[in-house]
């Protein structure tokens, strides 16, 4: 489940503290659930950003400010003292608590000679309550607001925790401030209930026409009703096992349980019919209970055990294939087993209680059992005419079941038919080097355009790329489309709409709308297609992707081909001027230590606020590590404690790096993930020769 915490009230720190403190909790603590990953959090901190003008101004360095911090904030146990029968701890309170605490923190020292000024923290940098640095923005309907994934325990009831959450989140947003909501934004599980509602509408329909069938051949309601009782033993027995099992209630299992109904009356019919006939041969109830039962018990074996021998070797099977038909063949001969045992002993012992058999006498009984009379004349002629013509007829069959096997050639195959599962999933890809204000731009846009949708219900985006984010140049996202009363098309054709007005109407940005996936029966990423260019040479791979690409986008069954392992990244390094660090007496330790601190930022400490305790996080402030030329700007301290210009002793140099690095089999590889187009069929793309490789 994905839920989201919005609130037109909060500010940004407030949201991830009551994130944090209150909702985090008290959703983890919901018996399943085993973690609440949050999509964009960002931890609440004191944060100290640095002036760099100021830095300059007063020749400190940012490694000066953080030994500052660590000199003036700092608690430590300091031992204790015994006296007689008493002993006291001595702690010394060092530590900073409160923001005009820190802002007044005293610059001492200046790389370890005294520093005459009285320079406090405030004077060279804005020392506030704030957040982590943004890396993600996640929106909801184009609402800011904290997305958070509810992830669960392995072998629980998805179902069950899901109606868990949802109680949660009711109790959870009663106590939450005025303008703060937690609402539910997507839940996977109603494709879960909607398919086991379907199977289990389908189970009831199959006993409700079995039992007008039963009435329907055999014309008695006694013979019909023992028929049917045949069923709850089967089904409901075979849960104890299935429970017994570990098996779960899904798509599989209930499927061979509707399956066998069909098959678990067969063995009460063939029962039945015999134990009929002697009563119609004039014995009584037990009788002809006793005597139909023996003589009819091996057939009834035999059949279930023939029935049985073809769905065990199904539990057999590797691969995905096998697991997921395990389940299905394991339950539908348990249901045999069952059903057979049934016939053997509780059907007998109903007919010799209450069977009655009694001519028809409805219209609508008579006139059922003059057609079967005259089927059965035509099927006696039939029957007639193909055994005097045997060799006819087996020449005929053969060729027929030879010529079906063309077939296989011709009719499309796929793994798993497509279903509209009512929500499409996006991935957004901005050309490399993009920041993600242009990328959060070009996802407005498409907001909007999918907003607008009349079969569209709710939209979350995510900028910044998965997880914590980071990326700035990409983003993903989920729309989740009305229930199917409430519109006129497909996942599939809104898919296939979207993407064609996006190709349109958005430049400089590339949209991805997946709207065939398997979440339990995908590959990597639960994409239909998915290809994986191995091999020791980068270059040599990198052409050959290319040509796939050219390849691929020009097949018409094929839509959103992509790779993440292609793209680069700006990087700038910074390379050491050795000479002259020599020279100067830097050392690279200090100039690393000054990059990372004013730069990557770095925590320097924790302070006590309440009951919880906040990293301290000093960082240039935004504006001044806007470009390379900011670094060398800076300032660095040799080893006799004079400040030096980072411009005399370092080059910042622009260069392209690898976004990401996969490998497989420890080969390093490019991957390529794609959708199929409208209507298209999986079978004949995975046979098509690329001729690339």
């Amino acid at each position: 489940m994905n839920l989201s915490l919005s609130s037109d009230k909060l500010s940004v720190r407030e949201m991830m503290l009551l994130f944090r403190d209150r909702i985090r909790d008290q959703l983890s603590t919901v018996e399943g659930v085993a973690e609440i990953r949050a999509y964009g959090y960002q931890e609440p901190l004191l944060r100290v950003d640095l002036i760099a003008d100021k830095l300059r101004q007063y020749d400190l360095t940012a490694t000066d400010i953080t030994d500052s911090i660590r000199r003036g904030h700092d608690e430590l146990p300091a031992g204790k003292f015994e006296s007689g029968d008493e002993e006291d701890l001595i702690r010394i309170m060092g530590e900073v608590s409160t923001v005009e605490q820190f802002q007044n923190i005293v610059i001492s020292r200046r790389g370890g000679s005294p520093n005459y000024l009285p320079l406090r923290l405030k004077d060279v940098a804005s020392v506030y309550e704030g957040v982590e640095n943004t890396t993600r923005i996640s929106r909801v309907n184009g609402v800011p607001s904290l997305t958070m994934a509810v992830q669960k325990q392995r072998g629980v009831n998805a179902v069950a925790i899901a109606d868990a959450i949802i109680e949660r989140v009711a109790e959870i947003n009663s106590s939450l401030p005025d303008g703060t909501s937690l609402s539910l934004t997507f839940d996977r599980t109603q494709f879960v209930r909607e398919s086991v509602h379907e199977l289990l509408f389908t189970l009831v329909l199959s006993a409700i026409l079995t039992s007008i069938v039963c009435w329907l051949f055999i014309g008695s309601w006694s013979v019909t009703t023992n028929i049917l009782l045949a069923i709850p033993v089967a089904i409901i027995g075979t849960f104890l096992f299935i429970s017994w099992l570990g098996f779960t209630l899904n798509t599989f299992s209930i499927l061979g349980l509707a399956l066998a109904i069909g098959i678990v009356v067969d063995d009460a019919i063939v029962m039945l019919e015999n134990i009929i006939r002697y009563m119609q041969n004039g014995y009584d109830r037990v009788n002809a209970a006793f005597k139909g039962a023996r003589e009819i018990s091996f057939a009834v074996i035999a059949t279930s055990v023939a029935l049985i021998s073809l769905f065990i070797p199904i539990t057999f099977m590797e691969g995905i294939e096998g697991r997921f038909f395990f389940e299905f063949a394991a339950t539908l001969s348990i249901a045999v087993a069952l059903s057979s045992l049934e016939s053997l002993t509780l059907a007998p012992m109903r007919c010799s209680q209450f069977l009655t058999v009694s001519p028809r006498t409805t219209w609508l009984g008579r006139s059922f059992e003059a057609a079967m009379d005259r089927l059965r004349g035509y099927y006696e002629k039939t029957l007639r005419w193909a055994l005097n013509h045997r060799i006819l007829l087996t020449l005929f069959s053969f060729v027929v079941f030879v010529a079906s096997l063309f077939l296989l050639r011709v009719v499309p195959t796929e793994f798993a038919p497509d279903q509209d599962r009512g929500a499409l999933f996006l991935v957004f890809a901005a050309p490399d080097g993009k920041s993600m204000k242009y990328t959060d731009e070009k996802v407005k846009q498409f907001e909007a355009l999918a907003t607008a949708h009349p079969a569209i219900d709710r939209i979350m985006v995510a900028v910044g790329g998965f997880g914590a984010g980071g990326q700035g140049n990409r983003g993903n996202g989920v729309i989740v489309l009305k229930e199917k009363a409430r519109r006129t098309q497909s996942s599939f054709e809104v898919a296939t709409q979207l993407r064609q007005e996006a190709r349109k109407s958005i430049k400089g940005m590339q949209i991805f709308v997946r709207d065939r996936f398997g979440s339990s029966i995908g590959g990597r990423r639960g994409s239909p297609i998915e290809f994986t260019v191995n091999g020791p040479d980068p270059a040599q791979q990198k052409i050959l992707l290319q040509e796939l690409f050219k390849r691929i986008e020009s097949d018409p069954t094929i839509v959103d081909a992509r790779s993440d392992d292609l793209g680069t990244v700006p990087e700038v390094h910074v390379v050491p001027d050795r000479d002259q660090a020599l020279t100067r007496g830097v050392e690279i330790e200090e100039i690393a230590g000054v990059i990372n601190t004013a730069l990557g930022g770095v925590t320097v400490g924790q302070y006590t606020q309440g009951s919880n305790r906040f990293n301290i996080f000093v960082q240039l402030r935004e504006k001044d590590r806007q470009s390379r030329d900011d670094i060398t700007h800076l300032l660095v301290r040799n080893n006799r404690g004079q400040p030096v210009p980072m411009s005399l002793v370092v080059q910042a140099n622009p260069t392209q790096g690898p976004q990401t690095i996969f490998r497989e089999d420890r080969v390093r590889g490019l991957r390529v993930d794609a959708s199929l187009a409208e209507g298209a069929n999986l079978g004949p793309v995975t046979k098509t020769n690329y001729g690339v490789v």
